[in-house]
């Protein structure tokens, strides 16, 4: 905007009188030039201007005489505690503020001198003041259109820009919405088959803790039955042990019976002569084997030598007349036949 604007302040205020349109405009140094002012009374249709307005020096606090004055005629809205009076007769314009504005004890009241301009065409040049006023007002409402109309452009830029800011995410959201639902579906695909994993190596878990359950069982009762088997065999194995040694002294028996029968010579040359080899070591069931085969051979043929000692010599054959002759004699005395009687 142009510098000149800047400091041109347009306002609507409400009097008792009627509306007034007031065009204000501050000089670059208030203090020094002062302000302009152009007034439209809108019940009588008259201009009113005032140029090179300062402010007054028999005022109460001229130091506050001018802020004061631009706010209440260079604000965008009327002040709430300013109560403004216009006499369209005299041109007179003030207002009046309260103690708490302006920090005083009583109000303060300021007060601008307005010339009224005659109507146009009783005399050449009067309208001037009002068409420099219409002008810089239409000037300024130019201006505003032109600045509102870059604004709508530069508004309708951003807006087409957001629109297709807005499309992209909302493309984006629905394909971020696609990847979620997609990644959803694989994840639970994903849990699924760890889940059946999962759940067929419990079974698998299952089955082989059932089957070394089973397993362990049959150990235990291998263990069991083999413990059994052992202690049989070392039950069967004694009394295997026992058994030998009782056939053994039995035959020890036997053979000491047959030596007393055979006389002392006979015992004794059989004995020095023929010494009974060691036996040679058998394990049990051997040992059972031999004793059972041994009784057998006793039952069947008679008393057997011990283990160790030569077989005894064959008897005699009987002769017969010797049998006949003792048969004859009637047994008389065992005597050899030729001996003498």
């Amino acid at each position: 905007m142009d510098a000149s604007l800047s400091r041109l302040y347009a306002r609507a205020l409400d009097t008792p009188s009627g509306k007034c349109f007031c065009l204000v405009r501050w000089g670059p140094d208030v203090d020094e030039f002062g302000f302009d002012v152009t007034l439209l009374h809108a019940r009588s249709m008259r201009t009113f201007v005032g140029k090179g307005l300062r402010a007054p020096t028999r005022w109460i606090k001229p130091d506050l005489w001018i802020p004061l004055a631009q706010r209440a005629l260079a604000c965008e809205g009327q002040p709430a505690d300013v109560n403004f009076q216009f006499n369209p007769d005299t041109g007179a314009l003030y207002w009046t503020w309260s103690p708490q504005a302006v920090g005083m004890d009583t109000a303060a009241q300021q007060s601008l001198s307005l010339t009224p301009l005659p109507p146009p065409g009783e005399g050449q040049g009067q309208g001037g003041p009002l068409e420099e006023m219409l002008g810089t007002v239409w000037e300024s409402c130019y201006r505003l259109m032109v600045c509102c109309r870059q604004l709508d452009s530069q508004l309708a830029a951003q807006s087409g820009a957001l629109a297709g800011c807005r499309r992209e995410l909302q493309a984006a959201a629905e394909e971020h919405k696609g990847a979620l639902r997609e990644l959803h579906v694989k994840f639970a695909l994903v849990l699924d088959a760890k889940k059946e994993r999962l759940v067929a190596q419990h079974t698998r878990i299952q089955q082989l803790e059932q089957q070394l359950r089973a397993a362990q069982q049959e150990l235990a009762e291998a263990e069991a039955l083999q413990t059994e088997g052992e202690e049989e065999a070392e039950e069967g194995e004694q009394q295997g042990q026992g058994q030998a040694e009782a056939e053994q002294q039995r035959r020890q028996r036997q053979g000491q019976g047959l030596l007393a029968g055979l006389g002392p010579t006979t015992a004794t040359t059989a004995t020095t002569t023929a010494q009974p080899a060691a036996p040679l070591p058998r394990t049990a069931a051997q040992a059972a084997a031999a004793a059972a085969g041994q009784e057998e051979a006793v039952v069947a043929g008679g008393p057997r030598p011990a283990p160790g000692l030569p077989p005894p010599a064959a008897p005699a054959p009987a002769d017969p007349m010797q049998v006949d002759g003792g048969e004859q004699r009637g047994g008389g005395g065992g005597g050899h036949p030729f001996q003498p009687g």
